[in-house]
């Protein structure tokens, strides 16, 4: 296909009815995003918490990863087989302990996770969707 022929397609493409209803529902899910009440929710819990250090943001984390993973299993103990939530207990347990231990100690966490490649590739993603944005 010749850039001539790709460019008739394209615009084509967005001449389209389709092409015009999708781009609109998009504007409009958008616009309904950013003046959404939970939007707006998340907006200010994360300005409140922008000024704690890190430690504190991951100890936070990591109690609402611990309630969740109870609440999981609480789910498990109360509700019969056939509508309880299907993960197994173990992986719950185990995420529990991790984010139990996080949050007890998460000095040490956050050290390696910075130091990590895993963590260098996140602030390099980080940085290239905040440059986007810009």
């Amino acid at each position: 296909m010749s850039d001539h022929e790709f460019r008739a397609v394209r615009e084509t493409a967005t001449e389209s009815r389709l092409w015009l209803a999708m781009s609109a529902s998009a504007r409009h899910w958008s616009a309904a995003w950013t003046d959404a009440t939970a939007t707006r929710l998340v907006r200010r819990v994360a300005m409140s918490t922008a000024d704690w250090s890190v430690a504190d943001r991951v100890r936070y984390g990591a109690v609402a990863v611990v309630w969740a993973a109870l609440g999981h299993l609480g789910c498990l103990a109360l509700f019969p087989a056939y509508v309880a939530p299907g993960l197994p207990k173990a992986p719950i347990v185990a995420i529990a302990l991790v984010a139990a231990v996080v949050a007890a100690a998460p000095e040490p966490f956050v050290k390696a996770w910075s130091e990590s490649r895993l963590g260098r590739v996140g602030r390099r993603f980080t940085a290239q969707v905040q440059n986007n944005d810009a």
